[in-house]
């Protein structure tokens, strides 16, 4: 079923601020990456100034390392401050994000509670008259057979009651309401069906006419 209206907005509304912090949180997170990679080059190339230092001690490659050198000393202190940013946004959040997602479930649990209740009596209602009409239908075979019967003994009643005797009783089907013989049993209902349906929220297939089924 549709959500209400109200829990709804509810969960927009954290959903919202859930993607606006996480994209915050993944900027953070690409600039780490782009200043760690930067980091790691320049590491690489103050190994091959060093080399050449070694080799060559020349004021200009003497400076070369020495600004390779500032350059990661600046590319560290950018990456732990990215690194420091994204957990820094991250924990902020963390209080309004769970703020909302409390609300959410709050506004839930009383729209569960309005929607249970507004529609509780209207499905007592439609058990009650169900149980009846299943009844009534039971009551209606039950008929049946007396009418059925009532032709052939009142005609005998009519005529020759002793013949009746003699006669053969019109044999009717005899209606199984429990006993299942291992296949569908469609028309009995027994006390473990009812708990499945109420527990499980299935009709399985043995206690219904094919195709009726809810599993």
């Amino acid at each position: 079923m549709k959500l209400p209206q109200t829990v709804q907005t509810a969960i927009t509304a954290y959903q919202e601020e859930k993607a606006k912090v996480g994209k915050a949180v993944e900027l953070h997170q690409d600039s780490s990456a782009k200043y760690r990679q930067q980091l790691e080059d320049a590491h690489s190339e103050l190994a091959v100034a060093q080399n050449t230092t070694l080799t060559d001690p020349s004021e200009a490659n003497v400076q070369r390392e020495a600004d390779l050198q500032r350059k990661i000393a600046e590319l560290t202190v950018n990456v732990a401050a990215a690194e420091e940013r994204s957990t820094t946004v991250s924990i902020n959040a963390s209080g309004r994000i769970t703020a909302l997602a409390d609300e959410a479930i709050e506004l839930a649990r009383v729209e569960a509670l309005r929607h249970f209740h507004d529609n509780y009596d209207a499905k007592l209602k439609a058990i009650e008259d169900a149980k009846y009409e299943y009844l009534q239908s039971i009551v209606n075979l039950h008929a049946l057979r007396k009418e059925a019967y009532n032709i052939w003994f009142n005609t005998g009643q009519e005529t020759n009651p002793n013949r009746l005797e003699k006669s053969v009783k019109p044999a009717f089907p005899e209606l199984t309401l429990h006993y299942r013989g291992g296949s569908r049993q469609v028309h009995g209902v027994s006390e473990l069906e009812t708990a499945r349906a109420y527990r499980d929220g299935k009709v399985y297939r043995t206690s219904v006419a094919e195709g009726r089924e809810i599993e």
